[in-house]
């Protein structure tokens, strides 16, 4: 590696900034390797190469000091200051590249503080020194502070990031030349060369190398010489004319025949090449054969020609012409067109009488700057070509013409005439585009590549290796010049196989492939291995392309567990439930078991709690089945509150008791104090005479069955047990309730209600508020005054407790009077804004007791009232919240206060 890394730095650059630095700052600096060898160096203090460097005895204080610090930079230290034997101080900055510790940039030879010369004086006898002029060497060192040492180091550590900066570019240049190299062969119909400037051969592809052969019968080589290989004297005099004119600067394109057994006609590209000085160093040339286009181009020319010799027009010949030819006069009038002009454009005369009419249609924006070339023709004298230019055909695709003009005479009444050809270059323009396309895109690969990217040669020794490729197999070694196999000994034999087929021309791939890390990270990767073929058409080696697509393989894995699981519980669904029964309707499978089983009330739980306990409850079960049954037992949610298991090779009994268990394991769980239940039925099919299909009708009419038997004692339970709950929850609202029960037995028997009727009021004094087992207690026994948000959620309170009722027949009958206590007589309350005797008469009566026995309680937010105040408060509202008669008969015959004066 660090042989390979010293090749691309480029030391005259860094000797000429070192020694700039040295002579404005008077600071010696050298750059060393890691063996102590002097690479690059600029100045050194006289006393060192005088005296302390001179001396063999010294000198090993010299190499001393330099070991001791390129040590000091392998255990990473930034930089490191050292006062070497001699008595001077040093300063070494670590060289790394690409994270391995290549060199060492040293400056010094400085003192911190005025020098002790007694020390000096001693040493020059210790060495045999001059005393004298040694002592002057020593006082020419200068003196540094801490603030010039940081400023110094500052420009050092600045000077090894740039000498690491370009030399990571130089490396990376050159590997990617590899990769254009390669590139370039892919056109067959682009000649691509480049010369230096005596013409010598720097590059050429194979396309060019063959055209050379069946044009010159020359075989070319990089260094032999283009002007040599061309046996044609025209061929070269016009070659060497395009070539200096490149080679001075210029970048041109011609249109030209080459040959000497076969004459064709090339459309070619030339440019200068320059180095990073901006000296032109050589030139390249680009070319496509156009003979098809140039002979089109010539039978026009040929025609015009013709015609112009005839002198006069030919009215036929024009409209026959192979090419689109325009006839128009002085004034713009359009004489005539071709047919081939009307078959491309689609415009006939008649369509464009005028030259005008042509230029509106045809060129739209653009039909001012044409007009003003048109204006010039009929002053010509001989043939012009007139450009290119874009044309819009009459259903509006767009073509590109070439245009040629000349004026062909006079008209009796003297208007000049000129005819003006056309050679359609669309095809031609749009495989230039390509060609251009295709250039940008092979750079952008090249640079931009999310594969990685290895070529070996034929011994499979890597020659190019991309940072991609090394990073996705976490590769931190230098590979080139090393055998694959050595770089990765444990290379299946699968990988070997491939690199030998590829070697023998094949080109193979894979979409989805495994390849395992030595720590057992799984890499799935897309590859690609091909061979790449030398100038000679010979296999030279392979090139192998690799990307990681282990997100594209886990957002898939990802898709097809969603398929078949269901997202809360993480059971199989009803959809893998289905194609699963096909799967495993075999004999070998039978005896099978199947259950199923359905969680009693879970509508119960959803309105009571949210769905958000509903769904506790369901992964409750859930986990219930997996730990209960066995590996081998296949477990579904097919429906909402709905489970199926099937068990193979399993008989009925055994899976009975599993069943048992889940049942017995789900009653003794309760949500927020609520026991729940669950129903199941198991049927088993010894042989496949029965399906599964037929075995789940089995299993789910039993299952059924049990459901009916005990689910409507479990809602009236579950109902009970939440008023319960509420009551435990909230003390105060179980002494309301009762208070309510109590007048409302009063207020039923004052309006001469039957038994039934009182019966239910009362039921609907304990369970008109249940819907507010629900909401948060903080909200319920606030102190204050509800927030908006907070009133919302109270209003709520009617509409879920009639939910949580319907649920069961004995209390379903109460349902409309809890859905409607906290309606207004004047049709504005809620939920529904029921109005007047549209009210259930329940409701009416409950909503009076209850306003009444709230406003003779303490509040955590007021004060009890007065009987007679609460007695003035029903009836301020009577008519409006309430039923005036009933409050009427509320106060004169339950509560008793005749007294009383409105």
């Amino acid at each position: 590696m660090r042989t390979n890394v010293f090749n691309f730095i480029d030391f005259n650059r860094f000797n000429s900034l070192l020694e700039g630095f040295n002579k404005s700052t008077g600071f010696v600096t050298a750059i060393l390797d890691l063996e102590g060898n002097i690479i690059s160096k600029s100045g050194w203090r006289t006393v060192c190469t005088n005296f302390h460097r001179v001396n063999p005895e010294s000198n090993k204080n010299c190499l001393i000091s330099d070991t001791i610090l390129a040590n000091k930079m392998i255990e990473g230290e930034k930089y490191h200051l050292y006062q070497c034997h001699n008595g001077l101080v040093d300063v070494a900055v670590p060289i790394k590249i690409q994270n391995e510790h290549v060199a060492n940039l040293f400056t010094g030879q400085f003192f911190l503080e005025e020098p002790n010369y007694a020390f000096f004086k001693e040493q020059a006898k210790k060495y045999g020194f001059e005393e004298t002029s040694y002592i002057d060497a020593i006082k020419k060192v200068p003196i540094v502070n801490k603030n010039q040492i940081k400023e110094i180091m500052d420009f050092l550590l600045n000077l090894t990031d740039m000498i690491i900066d370009l030399t990571l570019d130089k490396m990376e240049k050159e590997n990617s030349e590899i990769l254009l190299k390669s590139s370039l062969e892919s056109p067959t119909d682009i000649i691509i060369l480049a010369i230096d400037q005596n013409y010598n051969y720097l590059y050429y592809n194979q396309t060019h190398k063959n055209v050379m052969k069946a044009t010159y019968n020359a075989d070319v080589a990089i260094g032999s010489n283009l002007m040599e290989a061309i046996s044609s004297d025209i061929d070269k005099v016009n070659a060497k004319k395009n070539y200096d004119l490149a080679l001075s600067g210029k970048a041109h394109r011609t249109l030209q025949e080459y040959g000497d057994k076969h004459i064709s006609y090339y459309e070619t590209s030339y440019s200068p090449i320059y180095d990073k000085e901006r000296n032109i160093i050589g030139a390249t040339a680009f070319s496509r054969d156009i003979s098809d286009i140039m002979e089109e181009k010539e039978r026009s020319e040929k025609y015009l020609r013709e015609l112009i010799m005839a002198g006069k027009i030919f009215e036929t010949s024009i409209e026959n012409a192979p090419v689109p030819i325009m006839i128009h006069a002085e004034n713009g009038e359009v004489l005539n067109i071709s047919q081939a002009w009307t078959q491309l454009t689609g415009y006939q005369a008649i369509d464009i009488p005028t030259i005008y009419d042509w230029t509106e249609k045809a060129y739209g924006q653009n039909k001012e700057d044409v007009i003003k070339v048109i204006s010039k023709l009929y002053s010509l004298t001989e043939m012009q070509h007139d450009g290119e230019f874009t044309v819009t055909t009459k259903e509006g695709k767009e073509r590109i013409w070439d245009f040629y003009s000349m004026c062909i005479g006079n008209i009796p009444d003297g208007r000049a005439v000129v005819m003006s050809i056309a050679i359609d270059i669309t095809l031609r323009k749009k495989a230039e585009s390509e060609l251009a396309n295709q250039q940008d895109l092979m750079s952008y690969v090249i640079e931009h590549s999310n594969a990685g990217v290895a070529v070996h040669d034929r011994d499979l020794n890597y020659i190019y290796v991309s940072k991609k490729y090394l990073d996705q197999y976490e590769v931190h070694e230098d590979v080139i010049g090393k055998h694959h196999y050595a770089v990765f000994p444990d290379l299946p034999q699968k990988w070997r196989d491939v690199h030998r087929r590829t070697l023998e021309g094949e080109t193979i791939s894979g979409d989805r492939d495994l390849y395992e890390r030595s720590d057992g990270t799984k890499l799935w990767t897309r590859w690609e291995s091909r061979p790449w073929v030398n100038e000679k058409g010979e296999i030279s080696g392979l090139i192998i392309y690799s990307e990681v697509i282990n997100k594209e393989v886990e957002v898939e894995e990802q898709r097809i567990q969603l398929l078949i699981h269901d997202q809360l519980t993480g059971l199989y669904n009803r959809s893998h439930y289905e194609s699963l029964v096909k799967i495993l309707y075999r004999k070998e499978n039978y005896p099978i078991s199947l259950v199923n089983f359905d969680i009693n009330g879970l509508i119960l739980i959803n309105e009571a709690f949210g769905h958000e306990k509903g769904n506790e409850f369901l992964c409750f079960v859930s986990k219930t089945l997996r730990d209960v049954f066995c590996e081998k037992c296949m477990i579904f949610r097919v429906g909402g509150d709905q489970f199926v298991v099937i068990s193979m090779n399993s008989s009925k009994e055994k899976v009975t008791n599993y069943a048992k268990t889940v049942s017995e394991m789900v009653k003794v769980h309760s949500i927020n104090g609520i026991q729940l239940s669950i129903a199941y039925g198991v049927a088993t099919a010894d042989d496949i005479d029965e399906s599964i299909d037929q075995l789940f009708i089995r299993s789910e009419n039993e299952m059924y069955s049990n459901k009916i038997f005990e689910s409507q004692s479990y809602r009236n339970q579950s109902i009970q047990s939440l008023i319960t709950a509420y009551h435990e929850k909230n003390p105060r609202e179980e002494e309301h309730s009762q208070r309510v029960s109590e007048l409302c037995e009063i207020f039923g028997k004052a309006l001469n209600m039957d038994q039934d009727n009182i019966n239910k009021l009362k039921a609907i004094s304990y369970l008109h508020d249940i819907g507010k087992i629900s909401i948060d207690e903080a909200i319920l026994n606030k102190p204050g005054k509800l927030n908006d948000q907070e009133w919302a959620m109270i209003r709520k309170h009617p509409e879920m407790g009639a939910r949580i009722i319907s649920s069961s027949d004995e209390y379903k009958v109460i349902a409309d009077d809890i859905l409607s206590h906290h309606e207004h007589y004047d049709g504005h309350g809620y939920p529904r804004g029921l109005k007047g005797e549209d009210i259930p008469l329940r409701a009416r009566m409950i909503a009076i007791i209850d306003s009444y026995d709230a406003m003779t309680q303490d509040r955590p937010y007021r004060k009890a009232l007065s009987q007679k105040e609460a007695i003035e408060e029903l009836y301020r509202c009577s008519g409006t919240q309430f039923d005036s008669g009933l409050v009427e008969v509320f106060v004169k015959k339950v509560i008793r206060f005749d007294d009383f004066n409105l």
